[in-house]
C-alpha cells in the first residue's frame, strides 16, 4: 500500500480545487479520483479515530509507482482546534504540504457562496458576518468541527500556517498565491512540479472554472438538501465541472445561476479592516506583496 507524502490545502474557496484537477494527469503525481467529498480524514475525528490502515485503504489503494502521492483536504490548514499539524507529524514526519492562500476578504464571500450552495445557509452575508461567533458556539456533533458558516476567522493564515511552521521544516512548505496561480497558471504549475520532484516540462491541461454557481434562493436550496441530503453535494459538483446530465440534477439547476452578486461595500470594508494587520504579518512571513489583498 502506497502512502502519501504530499497534501493540497488552503481552505475553502482559494483554488484547491483548480490546482488539483490542473495536476492530476501527470503520470508522476497520483491524487484520489474523487475529489468531493474531500478527504479530510485528520481534520473530522470521526475519520481519524478510524486510523491509518483505514485511509491509506480509503483513498490511496489505487496507487501505484508515482513519484508525489498525495491527497486534497482544503479544511486542514484551519485545525488550529483538533492539531491538525501534530496529527499529520504523528504519521508523516516528512510530509510536503502546497497551501494555496488567496485575499481572505474575497475567499470568506466565497466561503459563504459555496456554503449557500451546499445549501447550509440562509443568512446573508452581512447577517452571517454579524452573527458568525454566536453560529460558532450553537453548531454540536460533527458540525462543530465541519463549521460551514465560519467565514471570517477562516481568512486569519498567519495563524494558521504557525503550527505546520512548527512541526515541519519549511522547506516541505510551499505556500502559493492564488491570484498568481490564477494568471499565471503554467509557471506556478512548473513552481508545483518542482517542489514535489516530478518531470516539470509535463504540459497540463487548461481546467475549467472551478467558480462555485451562484443560488438564486438560499431557503429552497436547504430544502433541497434537506430533501436529498448529501447527493445534492454531487450534483453540484457537477454545475462546477459543467457536466450535468440526470434529470435531478437539471431540477435543482432551476435555482442556480451563473451570475454573481457583488459583495456588499459595507462587507468589504469590514473584512478589509479586520485582516489589515493580519496580512502585513502574514506578508513579513513569506515575503509577500499583499498591496493587492485591499
Amino acid at each position: 500500500m502506497r502512502e502519501p507524502n504530499f497534501i493540497i490545502a488552503g481552505g475553502v474557496a482559494t483554488g484547491t480545487s483548480f490546482l488539483s484537477h490542473s495536476i492530476k494527469d501527470h503520470p508522476e503525481i497520483y491524487l484520489p479520483k474523487v475529489m468531493r467529498p474531500e478527504c479530510g480524514f485528520f481534520y473530522k475525528s470521526w475519520e481519524y479515530e478510524k486510523g491509518k490502515n483505514y485511509y491509506l485503504q480509503r483513498w490511496f489503494s489505487e496507487a501505484s509507482d508515482e513519484r508525489a502521492v498525495g491527497e486534497r483536504s482544503s479544511l486542514y490548514i484551519h485545525g488550529l482546534f483538533n492539531k491538525v499539524a501534530k496529527r499529520i507529524h504523528s504519521m508523516y514526519p516528512d510530509m510536503k504540504f502546497i497551501f494555496c492562500l488567496r485575499n481572505p476578504t474575497e475567499r470568506a464571500y466565497g466561503n459563504y457562496r459555496f456554503t449557500a450552495l451546499c445549501g447550509l445557509e440562509t443568512l446573508s452575508f452581512k447577517d452571517a458576518l454579524k452573527n458568525e461567533e454566536d453560529r460558532k458556539k450553537s453548531y454540536t456533533g460533527f458540525m462543530a468541527e465541519i463549521q460551514p458558516t465560519l467565514y471570517k476567522e477562516r481568512g486569519c493564515y498567519y495563524d494558521q500556517l504557525e503550527p505546520f511552521l512548527e512541526y515541519f521544516p519549511q522547506n516541505n512548505i510551499l505556500c502559493i498565491k492564488s491570484e498568481i496561480l490564477s494568471k499565471n497558471t503554467d509557471e506556478e504549475i512548473k513552481r508545483v512540479f518542482k517542489f514535489l520532484g516530478v518531470n516539470e516540462k509535463f504540459k497540463t491541461l487548461p481546467q475549467k472554472d472551478h467558480t462555485s454557481p451562484n443560488v438564486k434562493n438560499l431557503y429552497v436550496q436547504m430544502i433541497l438538501r434537506k430533501t436529498i441530503g448529501k447527493r445534492l453535494d454531487n450534483i453540484t459538483e457537477e454545475y462546477r465541472q459543467e457536466n450535468v446530465a440526470s434529470l435531478i440534477s437539471k431540477i435543482v439547476g432551476f435555482n442556480l445561476t451563473k451570475t454573481k452578486m457583488p459583495m456588499g461595500n459595507d462587507e468589504r470594508r469590514f473584512l478589509n479592516d479586520y485582516y489589515a494587520q493580519r496580512n502585513e504579518k502574514l506578508a513579513k512571513l513569506l515575503g509577500w506583496d499583499l498591496s493587492d489583498w485591499k
